[in-house]
């Protein structure tokens, strides 16, 4: 295993956190490379702003919001870098990762605004291979602010501004950020049903538009995408448990934007 390395970076780390104060000292020792270290206390009752603090992180309180990228557009604006990594509590960036990112930095062209890394899902202790959650995909690493558009809706994406352009770190077996994505079903559960409650009134500012026949083509479009197209068959009944659950989840949301829609006139 690599060491981690002891330079720090002109980086803001910034973490959101609710009541998630057992995940943090993973996270927050993952992000030691950074010379600046935010988490969000999102309306916690635990030790999260302790835990923060004991890592030498400024704590910034927030009341309660279903959402982290709801609480992060204040933070993101007052880092004093404007090389900002974003990440979850229940994500771990290993040492090579960090290692790699010190090496990377001071090279960055001025026209590169975010650099993307190799991360992994975990189902309780155990790696996702296939399934639109699992395999091995690639998220964020760093963010260069001002080169992109930080949205604020449920499961939305960076935008990346015009003249400017994304590098991948590929994966190298070492470098794979590990993230710890649910415990079990019902924290699978609890978690997207409060991503559920946002998916109506998020997509239809978003501009998205659906009809019923969209939504009877959902169900059966969506279990193939990640039991088939994704492979998820190859994590056996935990991959089609995950496709049929996945399978719900897009049509419920497909009707969610559908009232919505219709909410609006």
């Amino acid at each position: 295993m690599s060491a981690r390395p002891t330079e720090r970076l002109p980086i803001t780390a910034i973490v959101a956190s609710h009541n998630e104060a057992s995940l943090l000292p993973a996270c927050l020792t993952g992000l030691s490379f950074c010379d600046e270290l935010i988490v969000i206390d999102i309306d916690s009752t635990d030790d999260t702003a302790a835990v923060a603090k004991a890592h030498g992180a400024r704590v910034v309180r927030n009341p309660w919001v279903p959402i982290a990228e709801q609480a992060r557009g204040e933070v993101i604006a007052e880092a004093r870098n404007d090389w900002l990594l974003v990440r979850d509590p229940d994500e771990v960036i290993p040492p090579a990762l960090a290692a790699e990112a010190v090496e990377l930095f001071p090279r960055l062209d001025p026209d590169v605004a975010v650099v993307t890394a190799p991360i992994q899902r975990y189902f309780g202790v155990r790696a996702l291979k296939g399934g639109v959650w699992g395999g091995l995909k690639r998220d964020r690493l760093l963010v260069r602010r001002g080169s992109v558009e930080f949205q604020t809706g449920v499961n939305s994406k960076l935008v990346t501004k015009p003249g400017y352009r994304e590098l991948v770190i590929p994966p190298r077996g070492d470098n794979v950020i590990a993230h710890y994505w649910v415990s079990g079903y019902r924290s699978f559960l609890e978690k997207h049903l409060r991503y559920l409650r946002l998916e109506g009134r998020d997509r239809a500012d978003a501009g998205e538009i659906t009809g019923w026949r969209a939504v009877a083509a959902t169900p059966w479009r969506s279990f193939r995408e990640s039991f088939v197209r994704e492979r998820g068959y190859r994590d056996g009944l935990r991959g089609v448990a995950l496709g049929l659950l996945w399978s719900l989840y897009r049509t419920a949301a497909e009707v969610m934007l559908l009232r919505e829609l219709r909410r609006r006139g």
